[in-house]
């Protein structure tokens, strides 16, 4: 992927060069958040859904559309939700898409860049029509008002929150004469004690050539390495890069000294299919998210646990699961009302059974539809949202033009080259942030911003209604 975070001149560039799939709902202007709300939607109101994901995910797609179609806050209003494919790309065609005016009706987006899209005017604000329609700020966990609060206004909505955790293939465990993981981010591995359990689940055939590997990872985590040592992506100002701290490269360092060949070798290194070495049984542990489960083979035995500490916390990095809705939206109160009716039973229990994440309103969490499927251990899953030992899990990475620092030390190419003992830890860190700092200077951006540059955007059409007013961050 590119660059996340650009400038309102290189966002709207983009709309020169997308080229939009079928069922591509036609343009139109809307009013501000808000206006008109209360009033029935037009009859026959058709209201297009798109997520990108996988075959698994599509089909629950379908069947959670299916069973908002059928509530009668869709169905009273003959509000009509059609799912539309994934038209590939990913989320560069995805952000192509709005800046051309062409994104669907209810679009899930990478949560990173909600800010962005907000800032650039391109979708709604949703905090007079979460009030007009009643929405409780208590049936929600505070993570729901707060992951994507920015400057205390409301622009997207999460039905599910993904944990990053690790899963773990119970039988290699017990045949390296190991016990089971810990069940609580309270009793992570220390970073010493995880290396030991490590090589005894790392193995290599008679050539020297690693057989099976202990821990298979994707790029960003490096965010739960960076923070699990102390770190950060950035200063509090929002404004100087600070992953070149020697805390952080040192972390860094020791986790890639076990994938470099001529190394121990332990850890996956790129280039190899991890969900394929997973479902072999070639692989021990593999940090993932919550919608892994699908993929994994039901000959494989399998667990989750915390991640380890790196070397001071033991943190993840969750990713909510977000909706929004386009300024290109026909009827974006009719869009509203198909997105809450997604956030809310029974419609929010599909996602739940599918794996989705952890629902984020308090009656599902509690649903049969999620106690009851894997895994079973989904505390591991719901700690994370919470914190341990007076310190947070999840990674509090910013919401604003500064998440244009994480795309820089996780698609880029500075944590394959380090990975493979090309450039030490700190050489990708350094370069990593200069380019990070780069993407960020043509915002002019530093803390505290946010509500007066939405506004400054006409991004805010409810200025001074605000379902959550504090944000967990500048």
């Amino acid at each position: 992927m590119v660059k996340r975070s650009m400038s309102r001149r290189q966002f709207l560039q983009l709309a020169a060069t997308v080229t939009v799939g079928t069922a591509v709902v036609a343009c139109a202007g809307v009013g501000p958040a808000g206006q008109g709300a209360g009033a029935p939607a037009q009859e026959g109101t058709t209201v297009t859904f798109m997520s990108i994901g996988g075959e698994p995910d599509q089909v629950m797609f379908q069947e959670a559309l299916k069973v908002a179609n059928e509530q009668a806050a869709i169905s009273e209003r003959n509000i009509l939700i059609e799912w539309q494919p994934d038209p590939g790309g990913g989320w560069d065609k995805i952000m192509a898409m709005f800046a051309s005016d062409t994104a669907y009706d209810v679009q899930r987006i990478d949560d990173d860049r909600v800010a962005e899209l907000a800032l650039n005017n391109k979708i709604h604000q949703l905090d007079c029509l979460m009030d007009l329609y009643e929405m409780q700020v208590d049936d929600y966990l505070p993570l729901f008002w707060q992951t994507i609060n920015l400057g205390g206004y409301q622009y997207s909505m999460n039905p599910m929150g993904g944990t990053n955790v690790l899963y773990y293939n119970v039988d290699l465990f017990a045949e390296a004469g190991l016990e089971d993981p810990p069940a609580s981010w309270a009793d992570a591995w220390e970073w010493d004690e995880f290396l030991g359990i490590a090589e005894k689940l790392a193995k290599k055939d008679a050539n020297g050539k690693p057989d099976q590997y202990a821990l298979g990872f994707p790029k960003n985590v490096i965010t739960p390495i960076a923070y699990g040592a102390g770190g950060s992506y950035l200063n509090p100002e929002q404004t100087e890069c600070t992953m070149t701290d020697s805390a952080v490269a040192d972390a860094v360092q020791q986790f890639l000294d076990h994938t470099v060949p001529g190394g121990p070798e332990w850890f996956v290194p790129p280039g190899l299919d991890l969900t394929e070495l997973f479902n072999a049984g070639k692989l021990a542990l593999i940090w993932a998210s919550s919608n892994f489960i699908p993929t994994i083979s039901q000959e494989i035995n399998w667990g989750v646990c915390p991640w380890m500490k790196t070397p001071l916390y033991a943190m993840t990095e969750n990713y909510d699961r977000t909706f929004v809705i386009s300024k290109s939206a026909t009827d974006h109160e009719a869009a509203f009302l198909v997105m809450k009716t997604l956030c809310e039973q029974p419609a929010i229990d599909v996602f739940a059974a599918g794996g989705f994440g952890v629902p984020y309103l308090k009656a599902a969490l509690e649903s049969e539809a999620f106690t009851s499927s894997e895994p079973a251990n989904k505390q591991v899953w719901i700690e994370t949202f919470g914190d341990i030992n007076g310190h947070r899990v999840d990674v509090p990475t910013p919401r604003g033009p500064a998440s244009s620092y994480k795309v820089t030390f996780t698609d880029g190419t500075f944590f394959d080259a380090a990975m493979t003992g090309q450039m030490s830890a700190q050489e990708f860190l350094k370069q990593a942030c200069a380019k990070a700092e780069q993407d960020l200077s043509g915002w002019n951006w530093s803390a505290g911003q946010m509500e007066a540059r939405l506004i400054e955007a006409g991004a805010v059409g409810c200025e001074g209604t605000k379902m959550w007013p504090e944000t967990d961050w500048p």
